[in-house]
């Protein structure tokens, strides 16, 4: 995890380091739509590129946790 000093646009608090999953998870083979959002969300989001099949874009960490606990939910 991390990035190496070498790297381009690398931050200075990145450190590469080794790390060790001890739990599984599950992780979507694709982005997740407009649409799939809209259908958990209690409301739509604003999208600079509208479409049911395009990737929800413009979200930030937090609303994003509170879609996953919707969807965990159901």
């Amino acid at each position: 995890m991390g990035s190496p000093s070498t790297e381009l646009s690398r931050d200075a608090d990145e450190r590469l380091h080794e790390v060790t999953l001890t739990r599984d998870f599950y992780m979507a083979t694709t982005e997740t739509t407009q649409a799939q959002w809209e259908s958990v969300a209690p409301f739509p989001r604003a999208q600079s590129f509208p479409g049911a099949d395009r990737a929800v874009h413009m979200v930030n960490w937090l609303e994003i946790q509170s879609w996953i606990t919707a969807l965990n939910g159901r």
